[in-house]
């Protein structure tokens, strides 16, 4: 294996590991057990030194001191992967490299602080970590997709709406980065007197559905999908928002959306739909974010081509 194989290898397990983080955080919110240990930092150990006292505090503890080992391991995960691309990535994408770190290590600030200011400001500080979650993870595997294989990872296409579909891309990711504001709200405070979190919330489905639909239908008629590095991206949202669509109703229906501190009980349904829904949110997060980046690097204007002609000339 040549280093680059080596790094995707790395950088994947990385993000494939961070993804049960965000499952196990959605689960402590919609379980409610964010403050099931008081304490903390604490050691990455802890749950496995003290299993037979964590085991008798109950379920809630060991899934908020789960969701806590899990983020040490992602963290040591992310910071071998720095060390090992910085030799290796110049410019922009070092740089993304390093952006990421400081996500994971503020990530953990977050989260640690969401305990020790618990009284006033618990559910601010939880909203703002779950939303920050999302972003780490599309981090991640934007980092993971920079070395992935493809049999056409040095050819760019030249087309004369590159510019339009840039854009598009970009407002789909926009939209998803938008779309973390009410989720989180829903999640966390619940949709307020007149619901208008919920419109909100409803809003931006449609309009990244739309969008969606529209940018995958454009990149199929400019015959830009045989590009396996758009394809692959462009397949993946469209499913998963596809599937999201489907659990989005079926989370609310079983009483999502009400709001950490709302006293409702929750149930097995509940919990699993809220958990699913909240994971394929970052899905999509994720593969908005890999999608518009690939564009941006393999979609270049019809004048670039033009341009790099002349100067070979």
């Amino acid at each position: 294996m040549d280093r680059r194989s080596i790094l995707f290898f790395f950088s994947a397990t990385t993000a494939v590991a961070a993804f049960p983080l965000v499952l196990s955080g959605g689960t402590v919110t919609t379980l409610r057990v964010g403050m099931a240990d008081p304490e903390w930092p604490s050691a990455p150990w802890h749950l496995l030194i003290q299993w037979s006292e964590s085991a008798a505090r109950g379920l809630g503890y060991l899934i908020e001191h789960g969701h806590r080992l899990l983020g040490w391991t992602v963290g040591v995960l992310a910071l071998v992967q720095t060390a090992m691309a910085w030799g290796v990535l110049r410019g922009c994408r070092r740089a993304l490299v390093v952006l990421t770190l400081l996500g994971v290590g503020l990530q953990g600030l977050l989260g640690g602080l969401r305990v020790l200011y618990h009284a006033p400001y618990g559910l601010e500080l939880a909203a703002v970590h779950g939303a920050m979650g999302h972003v780490v993870f599309a981090l991640l595997c934007l980092v993971a997709s920079m070395f992935a294989p493809t049999k056409d990872t040095e050819s760019v296409v030249y087309s004369p709406r590159a510019d339009k579909l840039n854009r598009l891309a970009g407002l789909v990711l926009l939209l998803c980065l938008l779309q973390l504001i009410p989720g989180v709200i829903l999640r966390q405070f619940g949709q307020g007197p007149i619901g208008a979190v919920l419109v909100a919330h409803i809003f931006l489905a449609l309009a990244i559905a739309f969008h969606v639909l529209l940018l995958y239908v454009r990149l199929q008629n400019d015959d830009l999908l045989v590009h396996r590095a758009l394809k692959m991206p462009a397949r993946a949202l469209i499913v998963l928002v596809c599937v999201q669509w489907l659990i989005g109703p079926a989370a609310w229906a079983a009483g999502s959306g009400q709001g950490a501190s709302s006293g409702q009980v929750v149930h097995a349904t509940m919990a699993l739909t809220a958990t699913v829904h909240a994971g394929l949110a970052a899905l999509v997060l994720a593969a908005a974010a890999v999608l518009y980046w690939r564009c941006r690097e393999y979609l270049q204007p019809i004048a670039v081509a033009e341009q790099e002609y002349q100067k070979g000339v």
